[in-house]
């Protein structure tokens, strides 16, 4: 069965499941910008999310990059590439997870993205309770952030990185606050 057609048939079967998250009134985020993968939404990554913006005090973007969502790789045969690879065992693979944990965003703070803002970033992001915080500089069409709910951490240990590119311009991991200073 094809990823396209694995994805129809779960999105019937998370329908019924996004009827509990139109209840949430969201203050700031709505069912639109996450498309058809609403219904596949974890509950607390949503509360969370919203309670990010509203304690940053400014707008917070989706990435639109593909992926910063939902991401349905499946089936690794050994064969895939770095980059796939790391997709499927992401927290962003509803299959994988049951439910779509992750979301990568770009907040759009008035002042630019400073050092400074991005620390205040991963601190709003501890404070809200993420588990998985990822500072991304280098993002277009600005910097941005991976943001999860993981189940193998809790908000007091979140798993924290940064994907800063390298003298070749490739992105590599880091310790977090290279990724803050960068």
């Amino acid at each position: 069965m094809s990823v396209v057609a694995i994805t129809g048939v779960l999105l019937l079967l998370y329908a019924h499941r996004g009827k509990r998250r139109d209840d949430l009134n969201l203050k700031y985020f709505s069912q639109a910008e996450f498309g058809a993968y609403w219904p596949m939404m974890n509950i607390g990554l949503l509360k969370k999310l919203d309670a990010f913006r509203a304690a940053l005090g400014y707008p917070v973007a989706i990435s639109p990059a593909a992926g910063a969502i939902g991401r349905p790789i499946i089936g690794s045969d050994g064969q895939l590439g770095e980059a796939e690879s790391s997709a499927e065992k992401s927290w962003h693979n509803y299959l994988l997870h049951g439910e779509i944990m992750a979301i990568d965003v770009m907040p759009v703070p008035p002042g630019g993205a400073t050092p400074a803002e991005r620390q205040r970033w991963v601190d709003v992001a501890r404070q809200v309770g993420f588990t998985g915080i990822g500072v991304y500089p280098h993002w277009r069409p600005r910097p941005g952030l991976h943001l999860d709910v993981r189940t193998d951490r809790t908000p007091d240990n979140p798993a924290t990185w940064a994907g800063v590119r390298n003298d070749q311009g490739k992105q590599v991991y880091v310790g977090i606050q290279q990724g803050v200073l960068a």
